[in-house]
């Protein structure tokens, strides 16, 4: 009886590090499509604030505009850096950590961040106040954003308001949910050893 225990064991082992395998190409992934979520996020956040404050836009002088275009454009580059950095970190993904997480804390990506992430994100904040579109809100977010010092007494936006993931992002993160799900339930006995 030992022996088909210690076989059922191996053949679990076995099915937990490929699907840790698969798990690894679902961050993979996940990170890849971080560019182009950047892009289109920072993107949409510029013509958002643009249009809606098409006064603010209106009053600057074409030279304004361009750089403040330009601007934009850079934060697309120079933060995904940043951004691909904070989603390296192995402790968010269970497959590299092996730190138990809630049942759905993969559900959403979402549970990922935190406010460092919502700092880089509101990078953007600190370009549309230099050109007038948005004060320094220090209490209560307002336009999705809130201004805070940081321990250099730099002042920093952070946005605040809901994050709209990428279909790549989310399709990524689904998968790993998934697996991630089907190791708890392999761990748990839920799922026929035999068929493991």
């Amino acid at each position: 009886m030992r022996l088909v225990k210690i076989k059922s064991e191996l053949i679990i082992d076995k099915e937990i590090e490929r699907v840790k395998s698969q798990m690894e190409k679902n961050k993979q992934e996940f990170i890849q499509s971080i560019p182009l979520f950047l892009k289109n996020w920072y993107t949409t956040q510029y013509n958002r604030y643009t249009d809606l404050l098409s006064v603010n836009y209106a009053n600057l002088s074409d030279d304004e505009k361009s750089n403040l275009e330009a601007l934009v454009d850079n934060l697309i580059f120079t933060k995904r850096t940043e951004v691909i950095s904070y989603f390296e970190n192995a402790n968010l993904w269970w497959h590299l950590s092996d730190e138990e997480k809630d049942y759905n804390y993969y559900r959403s990506i979402d549970n990922l961040i935190d406010d460092r992430f919502r700092f880089l994100l509101g990078a953007i904040g600190e370009v549309l106040n230099d050109f007038g579109f948005i004060p320094k809100y220090f209490d209560t977010p307002v336009l999705g954003f809130q201004c805070q010092k940081d321990n250099m007494n730099i002042y920093r936006f952070k946005y605040c308001d809901p994050i709209f993931w990428s279909r790549e992002m989310k399709t990524a993160m689904d998968n790993y949910w998934e697996n991630y799900k089907y190791i708890i339930n392999l761990k748990s006995g839920e799922i026929d050893k035999k068929t493991a």
